[in-house]
């Protein structure tokens, strides 16, 4: 999951530019950690679901 989140932040530093900076790449980074612990936590469930 680490090489997606490394493409995600590239793709958004290039679009972003000029304007990239160490903050943005930290709240970037967060957001896409907090998004991908949420989908992980929901596929858990359902796998629960159907295992039970």
């Amino acid at each position: 999951m680490k090489v997606v989140k490394e493409a995600v932040l590239r793709t958004v530093e290039k679009g972003v530019g000029e304007k990239w900076s160490e903050e943005m790449k930290g709240a970037w980074s967060e957001a896409y950690d907090q998004l991908a612990n949420a989908i992980q936590a929901e596929m858990n469930i359902e796998a629960a679901e159907v295992h039970s």
